[in-house]
């Protein structure tokens, strides 16, 4: 047990310092939370509005977020409706029900969404790769542009290579290169230009292209059964779950900052049991973790038990996925008592949040990674359990 303790508390410390010594800025607003690492902001909330330019990255999650300052680095947003009317420097990848960008983009721009629009407005210098249910672009596209929705529209111009696919094509545009169009339902305007080689397929069968056409007019049967090639889908599956990624740290970062603010001493009393009791801490999160779901299976046996089990599963979810965070903060606080510092609520912040990003690392490690985040857990989320138990019995 104790060498268990003693490589999680190694592995744990290793990285932890140097974070210590950071200068973040927290602001919380009426319907949002910033923080300024660095250059980079981070920023969740119901409604986000940026309005100042940010130099660095932004990582922004909200029901409607606006950004119509300038980013000198990436953007990295969800959300139910996400507008981009700023200029961006490096690339974006944004995943959200409505997502309109109408500034400039520097890099490559990666999004998600049910309705997806590149205004006229909006000019990219890298690559396009969207996905959605109807994704329209009326803007300039530098580079190449793949592009898969239920109805796909393209009025604007792309420099580089375009592949479209969907139920529904409507192209009225200009592209530089080469083409290929897949739809069951495919328009080609009489204003659309494509000056090198199309490769297409519709329902409806060939169609003559010579004039709209430069290079050579293909009808390719087997565009239909095809996919977007393998690599450009790994490329976009790679980039959602990063994005996803970011966004599920941001909200553990938003839930540890909100467990700090609305406790003083609990999670260093917590870090006290640790430290005194770790066996006894440890059994209680043993039999936390085993004995609760037990408890709600044997309640579901019985006609009356059911609504109990139901709530008592419900609490139980939620204390399963709090476990974790708040296991981080214990954490912390019994390495800033083993350093013997008195850390800042900011350093004990970020402390924790690093604390939390290790042990999900920790825990990929096979056998021995998992066994040392498990019974880490058990400890401190079992002194998370006792400190509670004390405190309620103070209170009775």
């Amino acid at each position: 047990m104790k060498r268990i303790i003693a490589s999680g508390a190694l592995l744990l410390s290793i990285c932890s310092v140097s974070l210590v010594y950071a200068s973040p800025v927290i602001e919380r607003g009426e319907d949002s939370a910033t923080m300024q690492l660095g250059n980079d902001r981070y920023i969740a909330g119901g409604t986000v509005d940026v309005k100042n330019a940010v130099i660095g990255d932004a990582v922004i999650m909200g029901g409607t977020v606006h950004i119509a300052a300038p980013v000198t680095g990436d953007v990295q947003s969800i959300g139910g409706t996400v507008t981009i009317t700023g200029n961006v420097r490096g690339n974006i990848r944004i995943a959200g029900g409505n997502v309109t960008i109408a500034g400039n983009v520097g890099g490559n721009v990666l999004v998600l969404g049910g309705t997806v629009t590149f205004a006229k407005s909006s000019t990219v210098a890298g690559s396009v790769l969207a996905a959605g249910g109807q994704v329209t672009i009326d803007g300039t596209v530098q580079g190449d542009v793949t592009a898969q929705g239920g109805a796909v529209t393209l009025n604007g111009t792309v420099r580089g290579k375009t592949d479209l696919r969907g139920d529904d094509i409507t192209f009225n545009g200009t592209v530089q290169n080469s083409a290929t169009l897949a739809a069951r339902t495919l328009v080609i305007s009489p204003k659309a230009r494509i000056n090198g080689n199309l490769s297409y397929w519709s329902k409806a069968g060939e169609q003559k292209f010579s004039t709209l056409v430069q290079g050579k007019s293909t009808f390719d049967t087997t565009l239909h059964t095809k996919e977007v090639p393998r690599a450009e889908r790994q490329e976009f599956l790679a980039a959602v779950i990063a994005v996803v990624s970011l966004f599920g740290l941001l909200s553990t970062a938003l839930v540890i900052l909100a467990l700090q603010v609305a406790t003083k001493t609990f999670f260093k009393d917590a870090a006290r049991h640790v430290i005194t009791s770790p066996w006894h801490s440890f059994l209680w999160g043993v039999l936390f973790f085993i004995l609760t779901p037990v408890a709600i299976a044997i309640l579901m046996l019985t006609v009356i038990g059911i609504p109990l089990a139901l709530a008592l599963l419900a609490l139980y979810v939620v204390s399963v996925f709090l476990s974790v965070i708040e296991s981080s903060i214990v954490l912390a606080r019994l390495l800033e008592h083993k350093r013997n510092k008195k850390w800042s609520g900011v350093a004990a912040f970020f402390v924790s949040l690093l604390t939390f990003v290790l042990l999900k690392i920790i825990g990929i490690i096979p056998v021995i990674g998992w066994l040392v985040v498990s019974v880490l857990i058990c400890m401190a989320y079992g002194a998370v359990l006792k400190t509670k138990v004390e405190r309620y019995k103070k209170v009775m």
